[in-house]
């Protein structure tokens, strides 16, 4: 019995102590990408947590943005990271559907 009652607190806390990802759709460098990491810089000692960057480059930045409303949206802690522009384009165009 103890040994289930822990392995259940161990799946329950995993999500918990899981880092927070900033999904830039942009090479490293970009200017998008050096805005990500001054703000990951400053938020991660409030959070308490760390936050991973995670670059997902292409054409216009259409395969970064896919890749998060396709499978990376509905986690809690997995954040899209765009400047305006594609943004507005982004959204614009899902809406349209």
């Amino acid at each position: 019995m103890f040994k289930k009652l822990l392995l259940l607190l161990m799946f329950v806390s995993t999500g918990a102590l899981a880092d927070y990802k900033f999904v830039v759709p942009q090479e490293p460098g970009a200017g998008t990408s050096v805005w990500a990491s001054i703000i990951a810089r400053h938020l991660e000692p409030y959070l308490g947590e760390k936050i991973v960057i995670v670059h997902i480059p292409g054409a216009r930045d259409i395969p970064g943005f896919n890749k998060f409303h396709n499978e990376l949206r509905k986690d809690p802690k997995t954040i899209m990271v765009a400047h305006g522009g594609n943004a507005e384009s982004f959204l614009d165009r899902k809406s349209t559907r």
